[in-house]
């Protein structure tokens, strides 16, 4: 049995068919109908749905070749941060679901709607748009099959599922079944379901490296009349790789000196209007996790409009969010300047101060907004003498801002959030450590290498094809088992005992990789009773 899916674009034509709010196709694509179409290269057919409201509804032709159990599930999108709802009726049987913004409207995520028990024939998907708010890209029925796995009675159910968002925030489930999923995370989490505590840090994966921008003018590119043509950035790179962490610096210049990732965006003599006429195509190329804004120091000595620098750099942070949600930028404050740069009287040195005064304020704002942005003193960890010509930071003055970022890299990404009542959780693309509770979890490490506990209860630990190695602590056969996902299926394991200091240990392989580590399992006591298909 394979997988169905329905473009969302290709609802049933025809009135009583479909029913929306609006006149018109207000995305003005692939279709006249009232129905809001809009073109997106995320989009696996290259449309989606948009302006979903509360009331609106779309019907679907679906021919079921097999019989069986399917889960329902929607591949959704939206950048609002509140609670939506979608509902979903076929073969006489109707689920709904709730679950809350991915980050932005092209940050995709699968949403489960419920399971359904379908015979074969062409029957009716009919869609109901709860809570609006969302883009929809498709849907697909995946089919439940455990004919080759065993249940010894634990279930697949993640219920309503809750995405995260970026910084420390408070996530409540409710009455039901509630997982809270960090997917989307932009660092890897330690998380306990026990104690209500999640932590974010620092992605530390040669796998998914964290990608880092720099951003600026000559002070980032670096000069060689200063005698440090690295600037602060190979000073950077090697505080991060030193202290363990896997760095990618992207960006389109290369320069400095051997020995650390030249990658940058530093342009000599540029202002922030040059960056935004650039930075689009930077973010669309370079997918940054994080980029580090340095920049306006030329705005101010070139007398570009210095008044409105500040708007424009605040419309630069919004035209970075509004591209890539998910990307942290880090704003620092610009170094000073010379109090006698070019010469006696001349004011850059004020304007420069005047300038970075309002910097702390317009990240505020954007924090207020729900934005990741962090707000990094470079200005504060200068002095004058740091300076070799009036402007630009020397060898040591470079040392001090690498610190400024280093520091500022670890601390934004130590955020905790806290929360209660969930029974499931997923975790981010890193390596996650997550902790269940005394009851039944389902645990889903993402991506990465991961380390999951379950901490009691009958447990469901899910296993990827794209995944790192997993180490499950306390699996207890015959009461936790292994959730095989995206078409991992049980004949294709191999079970292996572990060697070394793993001895104890079985081992999971799949397609020539190791996949999953269980502490004190012995492989050949895993039989079809200990998986289940989800």
């Amino acid at each position: 049995m394979t997988a169905i899916r329905i473009e969302a674009e290709n609802y049933k034509s025809g009135q009583g068919n479909y029913y929306d709010k609006s006149a018109g196709n207000n995305g003005g694509k692939y279709r006249t109908e009232d129905v809001d179409i809009y073109a997106s290269k995320s989009a696996s057919n290259g449309y989606l749905v948009g302006y979903t409201e509360a009331g609106e509804w779309l019907t679907y032709d679906v021919d079921i070749t097999q019989p069986g159990t399917y889960k329902l599930v929607a591949h959704v999108a939206s950048a609002q941060n509140s609670s939506m709802s979608l509902s979903g009726s076929i073969g006489g049987q109707q689920k709904q679901t709730q679950f809350t913004g991915t980050g932005g409207w092209t940050n995709w995520t699968d949403v489960n709607i419920g399971t359904f028990n379908l015979n074969t024939g062409k029957q009716t998907l009919r869609v109901d748009e709860l809570i609006g708010g969302f883009n929809i890209d498709y849907f697909e029925l995946v089919p439940v099959n455990s004919s080759n796995v065993g249940n010894p009675g634990n279930s697949y159910n993640l219920g309503n599922i809750v995405n995260s968002r970026i910084g420390s925030n408070t996530y409540t489930g409710g009455d039901g079944i509630d997982t809270i999923s960090y997917a989307h995370s932009p660092s890897a989490i330690v998380a306990n379901l026990s104690t209500g505590i999640v932590t974010h840090n620092l992605p530390n994966s040669a796998e998914h490296p964290l990608k880092i921008m720099p951003v600026g003018d000559s002070i980032t590119y670096g000069l060689a009349k200063t005698g440090d043509t690295g600037s602060y950035r190979d000073d950077l790179w090697k505080s991060l790789t030193n202290n363990g962490y896997s760095i990618d610096f992207v960006g389109p210049q290369s320069s400095g000196p051997d020995g650390f990732d030249k990658d940058h965006a530093g342009f000599p003599g540029w202002t922030i209007t040059n960056v935004s006429d650039s930075i689009n195509g930077w973010i669309s190329t370079y997918k940054p996790d994080k980029v580090l804004l340095m920049i306006g120091t030329n705005d101010i000595l070139k007398s570009d409009n210095p008044t409105q620098a500040p708007n424009r750099l605040s419309n630069l942070i919004d035209q970075i969010l509004n591209q890539s949600p998910d990307t942290q930028v880090l704003v620092a404050a610009v170094p000073p300047v010379d109090k006698n740069y070019p010469k006696p009287g001349a004011t850059f040195w004020q304007q420069i101060m005047d300038y970075n005064s309002q910097i702390p304020g317009i990240v505020n704002s954007k924090v207020s907004q729900g934005k990741n942005v962090t707000y990094v003193n470079i200005n504060g960890s200068l002095q004058e003498s740091d300076l070799t010509d009036g402007v630009h930071p020397g060898t040591n003055g470079n040392s001090k801002v690498a610190k400024t970022w280093y520091d500022s890299l670890l601390q934004s990404n130590t955020g905790t959030d806290k929360i209660s009542n969930f029974e499931n959780i997923v975790g981010s693309k890193y390596n996650d450590v997550i902790t269940g509770n005394s009851g039944n979890n389902i645990i889903d490490g993402g991506g990465g290498n991961d380390i999951l506990t379950g901490g009691g209860g009958n447990d469901t630990f899910v296993l990827r094809p794209d995944q790192g190695t997993v180490r499950i602590t306390d699996f207890t056969i015959g009461k936790d088992i292994l959730g095989l996902s995206n078409g991992i299926k049980f004949d294709q394991l191999v079970f292996e005992q572990g060697t070394g200091g793993n001895l104890n240990d079985g081992v999971i392989g799949y397609n020539g990789k190791t996949i999953a580590m269980l502490n004190g399992v012995q492989a050949g006591a895993l039989t079809p009773n200990s998986f289940i298909t989800v």
